[in-house]
């Protein structure tokens, strides 16, 4: 008896020797989902109206100055283009005309849209030739940048000989209302089977009106006669 309770003495004194345990911790980490970053799309950019057209090429200086000007005022480079295709094919309301003006003998008149104050087309074939009548404000680029973009429009290389030619061989019409109106006639350079245009510049209180007609240069020809019908026409409204 006096051996077993020696025994346990001696056992419990060797499990509670005073000396502490070394302990052993394992440290968990929690870490905040962060949160996925989804890259922003790819805005694709519009399409490019001028199609291709460098608008700077072969501009003098006081061109390129007049069209930078007009395009950082908020002002439309494209001088008479119907740009309804570019806005969502909305044909708002349109603005009164300040303007008047025949039709001519043979031609119907189309609704007003977007920039056009009119457009107009050959009674029983419509889709010969597209005449409208825009007017911007200010310049509109001048004519040295309008005219060497519709040489571009309709293929015509743009050389200084062929800007040369067409602004040499420009008309200028006087219009019943007191208009006077230079205009260029793109058939000579482009040829009767391809595109073509007539078109012409007024300027006046500060804007640029442009009447143009576009076609296959065959058409343009056998329509130029009312399209400086409707030209000499054009008068202000009183």
């Amino acid at each position: 008896m006096n051996f077993l309770v020696l025994s346990l003495a001696i056992l419990l004194l060797t499990g509670c020797s005073g000396q502490q345990q070394p302990r052993h911790y394992t440290e968990v980490v929690s870490q905040t989902p962060q949160a996925r970053t989804v890259p922003a799309p790819v805005q694709k950019p519009a399409d490019n109206p001028h199609a291709g057209l460098n608008m700077g090429a072969n501009l003098t200086p006081d061109a390129r100055a007049n069209l930078q000007k007009m395009m950082a005022e908020g002002q439309d480079p494209h001088s008479g283009i119907d740009m309804s295709a570019f806005a969502g094919g909305s044909n708002g309301p349109a603005e009164p005309s300040p303007y008047t003006w025949s039709i001519p003998k043979g031609w119907k008149q189309g609704p007003a849209k977007m920039m056009r104050l009119a457009s107009f087309y050959k009674e029983g074939d419509p889709d010969a030739v597209d005449c409208s009548i825009v007017v911007l404000p200010g310049t509109a680029g001048g004519e040295e940048a309008n005219i060497k973009r519709w040489m571009g429009q309709v293929g015509i290389d743009l050389s200084d000989a062929n800007y040369q030619k067409l602004l040499g061989s420009a008309q200028t019409i006087q219009t019943q209302g007191g208009l006077q109106a230079k205009v260029y006639d793109l058939t000579a350079l482009s040829g009767a089977a391809g595109k073509s245009m007539i078109a012409a510049m007024i300027s006046t209180n500060g804007t640029t009106i442009f009447v143009k007609m576009t076609g296959v240069g065959q058409a343009v020809k056998q329509n130029q006669a009312q399209f400086l019908e409707l030209l000499k026409s054009l008068a202000p409204k009183n």
